[in-house]
């Protein structure tokens, strides 16, 4: 089981930083990500920010403006498969 789905997602989490997207974006997404693995439940994430039920069994937390981290939980192993992504999702 992946932690993240594309090396982008996973350089911004390890560096906080991609030169493809602004450094606003970057730390926002860089804090989300850290917040999330390290919850221990749904609850724990809900703390971070409003989730959002995406597509099929994944959930997503707001970074900035229309950037998303988005992931699959379970309760055995917590967040996986993050992916960093625009989504256009309504208030």
């Amino acid at each position: 089981m992946a932690q993240f789905l594309d090396l982008r997602t996973e350089q911004v989490y390890l560096t906080r930083f991609h030169q493809k997207l602004t450094g606003k974006v970057c730390v926002a997404a860089h804090e989300v990500m850290h917040l999330l693995i390290a919850a221990r439940s749904l609850q724990d994430v809900g703390v971070i920010g409003r989730i959002h039920r995406l597509k099929v069994a994944r959930f997503g937390l707001h970074a900035e403006g229309r950037w998303f981290v988005t992931f699959v939980w379970d309760d055995l192993s917590g967040a996986h498969s993050l992916l960093l992504e625009r989504l256009k999702i309504g208030s």
